[in-house]
């Protein structure tokens, strides 16, 4: 009789470690997992109950998906409406010259706006700027000049090629600017001659980027034609097509002649046409023009000297000066140093650069007489001939071009020129952000919109030398940025109601069906303890089983409705953005609720931890703790230990 006690005993402590897997886990485990698949035990009275809670849970994160995907999608779509928004740059500022700031954006002013990302960029950027998500990390600042009415002039030919009252207003813009990337397919490159993006040199290309909605629109082509028609048979070109297929402008519109100064000279230059179906900007572009081509154009407009081809860009008669100037030992940096350094002290002394204390200040670096001397040796100190001259535009807003170009009272000019002959050894560069040729207006790109208020409160902040504030905010984008905080925070007012709301909801249904799975068990519990389960087992189970149906209800929600949702959805965002899509960047992403793992994280792990908590408090209230026996869970009469007969 002995025996049976110790086999009993024996037997309880099997059941209660199999493995490396508890008891009560493999119980918990095996229940849930019966809810589905019933097979020879019954489904009634319960059996399907983790089943219900489960798909609870699986449409609880669904519309909590669904609502949080949607107001992300709708500000972000409503971001790109009325501010922009161009990948992977981000948000774009417009940032002007302020009225007391009389000499314009210069260098200083840039490499401050640079400096303005403490509050716009975000944390964790990778070492090349970008974040893990292909984002730029950091502010990106690229200015740019308005070409409607400047000087020197880039126009269509003829008077009648334009029709409408909107002016053919065109941008000239850098080549790493994200306007042009939209036309050169993730490049940032202008010219085919120019590809290595280390290069120190932009290079002078001829190409622009056309807007199709705006040629459509606007663009006379058979007016175009007759245009240039007589001009293309004296030289022996190709005439144009009868018409244009505007189904493919590409195709059909491969090259574009415009109007354009060269020096004092209005002449007819072939562009290479980059097509985009429109530019996204808070005004009318037509076309995107190279800024460090224009520079050069306005380099031979105020320079009389400079004998400027474009159609050769920037190579001059000489190939041995282009390839002196573009070798990577030229000393670029050094005289760069000189040249600002003279332009700094010629200022400072009222324009007298020709000053002792000048030369003084600024000695000129070494290598400058190695290259005189280089060039005297090749017996050319007889004055160049050529028709020609070499030119070429650095990233530092400098046209570099032979130093006897510049203007004969020019201090950079006497310094370094001076002993060089008139053969051109050396190449000065002329800085297009001072002497009156400062930039007027800048885009600055900001990676997330969140924090645009801070990033437009620092731009403001900024003062130049003299203490003036040295930039103002478009009044257009303010406008824009207005409407956009308007329905911004007309939306966030609304999202307490809501969440509150569903919250109250969730609530109400957590514990209605939670109740109920642990109502039908509270038999099973005492069964359990009776075996010799703890009450911290039961709950362990308990727990066990509701994170199981939250898992289970987020990886469907996350991987199964909510791409269903999206992708039935689609169709109709699509034709919306379709229709309007001269709002938006050209090949933006049409995704519809786009949800990081930020938002998917917090609504499954804040709905696991709720209805974790609703179990625990409906646990509580059997009453089951450490104080309740299996009896009080069999027969339902439990009493307080301190009310108890003795």
């Amino acid at each position: 009789m002995s025996t049976g006690p110790t086999h009993d005993h024996r037997a309880e402590g099997k059941r209660k470690r199999r493995g490396l897997v508890p008891v009560w886990a493999a119980l918990g485990m095996r229940a849930f997992r019966r809810s589905f698949w019933c097979g020879c035990f019954s489904c009634d009275s319960g059996g399907r109950d983790f089943a219900w809670v489960t798909l609870l849970l699986t449409l609880v994160m669904t519309m909590t998906l669904v609502f949080v995907g949607t107001r992300i999608g709708f500000l972000d779509r409503l971001a790109d409406t009325l501010i922009g928004n161009i990948e992977p740059n981000g948000v774009p500022v417009w940032v002007t010259s302020h009225w007391d700031n009389q000499r314009g954006i210069d260098a200083t002013l840039l490499q401050k706006l640079g400096e303005v990302d403490s509050a716009a960029a975000p944390v964790g950027g990778g070492v090349d700027g970008t974040t893990g998500r292909g984002r730029v990390a950091t502010v990106t600042v690229f200015p740019y000049r308005q070409l409607d009415k400047s000087s020197p002039g880039v126009q269509l030919p003829g008077q009648q090629v334009w029709k409408g009252t909107a002016p053919f207003a065109g941008w000239a813009i850098y080549p790493q600017d994200p306007l042009w990337r939209l036309a050169a397919s993730g490049s940032a490159r202008l010219g085919i001659s120019y590809e290595d993006e280390q290069s120190p040199w932009l290079g002078l290309p001829l190409e622009v980027v056309l807007s199709q909605a705006q040629f459509h629109r606007h663009f006379d082509y058979a007016a175009y034609r007759e245009a240039v028609g007589s001009f293309l048979a004296e030289r022996k070109r190709p005439p144009l097509p009868a018409t244009l297929d505007w189904s493919d402008p590409a195709r059909a519109l491969e090259t574009i002649w415009l109007k354009v100064t060269v020096s004092q000279e209005e002449r007819l230059l072939p562009f290479k046409v980059r097509w985009v179906s429109h530019i996204p900007a808070m005004e009318p572009v037509a076309f995107l023009f190279p800024l460090n081509t224009y520079h050069a154009l306005l380099a031979a407009y105020h320079l009389p000297d400079l004998r400027y081809q474009p159609e050769n860009e920037g190579r001059g008669d000489s190939l041995q000066d282009h390839r002196r100037l573009t070798q990577p030992d030229y000393p670029r940096e050094a005289i760069s140093q000189h040249a600002a350094c003279v332009q700094r002290e010629s200022e400072g002394a009222g324009g007298d650069g020709s000053s002792a204390m000048t030369r003084k200040k600024c000695p000129p670096p070494p290598l400058l007489a190695r290259l005189s001397e280089g060039k005297k040796e090749e017996g050319r100190i007889q004055a160049w001939k050529g028709e020609w001259d070499t030119l070429n535009h650095d990233r530092n807003h400098q046209v570099w071009v032979p130093c006897q170009r510049l203007s004969r009272g020019d201090a950079v000019r006497q310094a370094l020129c001076a002993g060089s002959g008139e053969e051109g050894s050396v190449f000065a560069p002329w800085d297009l952000t001072h002497a009156g040729l400062a930039f007027s207006s800048v885009h600055l790109f900001i990676p997330n919109a969140a924090h645009l208020a801070q990033t437009i409160e620092r731009i403001q902040q900024i003062r130049t030398a003299d203490g003036h504030q040295a930039f103002n905010i478009h009044p257009t984008y303010l406008d824009a940025m207005s409407r956009f905080n308007l329905l911004s925070d007309m939306l966030g007012s609304l999202v307490p109601a809501f969440a509150g709301s569903f919250l109250a909801l969730l609530t109400a249904l957590l514990f209605a069906q939670v109740g109920g799975v642990i109502d039908r068990r509270r038999n099973h519990f005492g069964i359990l303890m009776s075996r010799g389960f703890s009450w911290r087992a039961v709950y362990a189970k308990v727990i066990l089983q509701t994170f199981f149906a939250a898992a289970c209800g987020g990886v469907v929600a996350v991987f199964g409705l909510v791409p269903a949702l999206r992708w039935f959805m689609m169709r109709a965002f699509g034709l919306v953005l379709d229709r309007y899509r001269e709002l938006l960047p050209p090949d933006h992403g049409l995704e519809i609720m786009p949800l990081s793992w930020q938002p998917i994280a917090l609504t499954v792990g804040g709905v696991a931890l709720a209805v974790v908590l609703v179990a625990v408090i409906l646990l509580l209230r059997i009453p089951l703790w450490w104080r309740t026996t299996p009896s009080d869970l069999l027969h339902g009469n439990y009493v307080h230990p301190d009310q108890r007969p003795t």
